[in-house]
């Protein structure tokens, strides 16, 4: 995982965010997030797409207006293409998929709602297991993951949808 592809998606309307979450640059101007961060309840998307480039720990981060590129038709995924210039000098996105079935560990990086500080969104390292054979309700893969913070609204992880 390259921190310097690590995204803070913002969505929302002219004047106000109504929506946040997570992302990660996979080409030099795609952002791969969840759709249900950058859409409303009807599943549009919202006005205002804004991606920040980067971890907040490495300096300033770079700003982007976004649009939607493309919606998968079954999974909850987006891709974001950003405005201005492409981002270059990291190493390529490794992709890749399950051959086995032992579990295998995972790292993510993310903006969770409970990390949203006075001096800005904050960022968390999540990490744990990733069990292939366990299918969740949306035939999706659930993480198994080793600690969640506590929370009143009871989504412990709010605001990390779409984190790599």
């Amino acid at each position: 995982m390259d921190r310097r592809r690590l995204a803070d998606v913002r969505a929302g309307t002219a004047g106000q965010q109504r929506s946040g979450g997570s992302g990660y640059l996979v080409g030099s101007r795609l952002v791969l997030t969840c759709h249900h961060v950058v859409a409303d309840k009807q599943g549009r998307p919202w006005p205002r797409l804004e991606v920040w480039l980067g971890h907040p720990g490495d300096g300033p981060r770079r700003r982007a207006a976004a649009e939607v590129a493309w919606v998968h038709p079954d999974r909850d995924a987006a891709l974001l293409q950003i405005e201005g210039e492409p981002f270059t000098g990291a190493s390529p996105v490794r992709w890749g998929w399950f051959v086995g079935s032992d579990p295998v560990p995972y790292t993510g990086l993310g903006y969770p709602e409970f990390a949203d500080y006075e001096s800005g969104r904050g960022v968390e390292q999540l990490g744990g297991m990733l069990p292939p054979l366990g299918v969740g309700a949306d035939s999706g893969l659930v993480l198994d993951q080793g600690s969640a913070p506590e929370t009143a609204a009871g989504r412990a992880w709010a605001g990390v949808s779409g984190a790599a």
